[in-house]
């Protein structure tokens, strides 16, 4: 059972007989639909709408990670992958998951029990359900959140990877917090997010974003870290993204 509790009153969500959503003792219901949990009613990601989503895999690999970042496909899948590995046996929580992409192909080879993906936007959840549902004997979550409120309970995963989804994010303390409230002592936290002054393209693309995001300030991200309650962070850099892995203390 997924350790998921309401975002109203913090009880924990138990899934309905009938399979169409889930509810707290509190009286608290939240529809599930193709595969994914409602827990943020009217709540959306702008910018990643339809069209965004359904070219996302076609694009990101060459448009984004290499053109952008500066960086290979294979720095990405390597990241997710260990994370699997530290989650083998338990629970992968994979926040601002996307369509899950770079998480799936990992997750029955490295032995993840279960996989819990968080995202804001819901047309990348949709498609992260359906390519879930393809993979014959994985349990897998998708739920409609935010970072900075999870929706689980505290301890209660064995790792967390956060794939350049953090620079959305206008309150990284809370959500780094929130990250570690969520994972067991010692669990391990794998993040790679973009920062600034490491790419004179991505320094001009974030410049020219007609929406605000909010890159890692690479000078700070170590105390950052510290702050929320992590430690042994071992930060690589390369191009415009900064690779972490961490583990909560």
């Amino acid at each position: 059972m997924p350790p998921l509790r309401c975002p109203a009153d913090a009880l924990p969500l138990l899934e309905d007989a009938g399979g169409a959503g889930w509810a707290c003792e509190g009286g608290h219901r939240y529809p599930e639909r193709d595969g994914v949990l409602e827990l943020l009613p009217g709540g959306h990601a702008p910018g990643f709408g339809r069209l965004r989503a359904a070219t996302y895999n076609l694009t990101f690999d060459l448009i984004n990670v290499r053109r952008l970042f500066g960086a290979r496909p294979r720095d990405v899948r390597e990241l997710h992958r260990d994370a699997a590995r530290a989650a083998r046996g338990g629970i992968l929580l994979d926040v601002a998951c996307g369509t899950s992409r770079w998480a799936l192909p990992h997750l029955q080879p490295e032995g993840v029990a279960t996989y819990l993906g968080v995202d804001s936007a819901m047309p990348m959840l949709r498609l992260a359900a359906r390519a879930a549902r393809r993979r014959r004997g994985l349990d897998a979550r998708l739920v409609h959140s935010e970072a900075q409120r999870l929706p689980l309970r505290e301890g209660s995963v064995d790792a967390a990877i956060s794939s350049l989804g953090l620079q959305f994010v206008a309150e990284l303390p809370e959500a780094l917090a929130e990250l570690r409230r969520v994972l067991r002592r010692g669990g391990g936290l794998f993040a790679v997010a973009p920062a600034l002054g490491l790419r004179a393209r991505y320094d001009r693309r974030h410049q020219e974003r007609a929406r605000r995001d909010f890159p890692l300030e690479l000078a700070r991200w170590p105390a950052q870290l510290e702050a929320a309650g992590f430690d042994a962070p071992d930060v690589r850099i390369v191009g415009a993204l900064v690779f972490t892995r961490a583990r909560a203390a």
